[in-house]
């Protein structure tokens, strides 16, 4: 069966922690280095043109297969503890999603990301309160629940929370929290433009 076909001359260190299962892989380069990392790839995954990347320990990549289809990304962990956790049935066409200094991503079922779009837990580089001689700008977690349509273009900063059933229009940036469900959100920052509302994969 085609999900069972691997490049496993594009993966590296793959005795360090990486398991995968009943997926199809075209081009995907998995890089670990560290310790005690985890990088599952579940049933029905297919990955073309991909890069996984963890560096540091104790990091967990869990992709959970079931009809999911990932095209042209950049999947990465770095720092003690980070985490990526992709449910079922979620299609990516190009784009970054980044977890670092021990921080979670957690993307629900169902989810549809459009090219481009920019998911991360940090800043990269420290803000200084001057006065105080502290950062201010701490990485935090971000959650994206069920059935969440991100449009071309779409950034999430630290902290970002997106509600079930929503949708995120091109080249909106995420901010803050955007809980309520069924809802639109555009803009920069993203606010909510409209309620009520679904979406679906085919035009009807």
């Amino acid at each position: 069966m085609a999900y069972n076909f691997l490049h496993f001359s594009l993966i590296t260190n793959i005795l360090q922690g990486a398991k995968i299962r009943g997926s199809f892989l075209n081009r995907v380069d998995i890089k670990i280095s560290g310790k005690n990392n985890q990088v599952m790839i579940g049933e029905k995954t297919m990955m073309n043109h991909c890069t996984i990347v963890v560096i540091g320990n104790n990091c967990k990549l869990t992709i959970a297969g079931g009809s999911t289809n990932i095209n042209y990304c950049l999947i990465r962990l770095c720092g003690e503890g980070s985490e990526i956790s992709i449910a079922t049935k979620f299609t990516a066409h190009g784009g970054t999603i980044e977890s670092c200094e021990g921080k979670k991503i957690s993307i629900g079922e169902d989810c549809m990301f459009a090219g481009g779009v920019r998911i991360s837990t940090t800043d990269h580089h420290s803000i200084i309160d001057v006065d105080k001689n502290i950062r201010i700008n701490q990485a935090k977690d971000i959650q994206i629940g069920d059935h969440v349509w991100l449009g071309r273009n779409v950034t999430l900063h630290k902290g970002a929370v997106i509600g079930d059933d929503s949708i995120v229009g091109e080249g909106s940036i995420v901010n803050g929290v955007l809980d309520e469900q069924h809802a639109v959100y555009v803009g920069y920052p993203a606010k909510k433009v409209k309620s009520g509302t679904t979406w679906s994969r085919a035009l009807e």
